[in-house]
């Protein structure tokens, strides 16, 4: 294996890892919970027909969507909503 591949994995493993954190500290004390694109973001994840109904999981990425949508750099793997600038 290359090694340039395996810094790339980690890489991507570490900024998934902090965007996780991020979402659940963003959730727990509700930071943007009334921003327009925290709003827009769950308009469309609970309308999503791979959203989990039950435990708020999307059945495609497998991320805990209200703290998914609280990440300004997240995005939807589908591209159903973006990264906020």
């Amino acid at each position: 294996m290359n090694s340039c591949c395996g810094n790339n994995r980690r890489k991507a493993v570490v900024k998934k890892a902090k965007h996780i954190v991020e979402g659940w500290s963003n959730l727990i004390s509700k930071k943007f919970k009334q921003t327009w694109w925290v709003k827009q973001r769950a308009q469309i994840c609970y309308r999503c027909v791979n959203l989990n109904k039950k435990n708020k999981f999307c059945k495609l990425c497998g991320c805990y969507i209200p703290a998914k949508i609280t990440v300004k750099k997240e995005k939807c793997p589908f591209s159903y909503w973006g990264e906020v600038n």
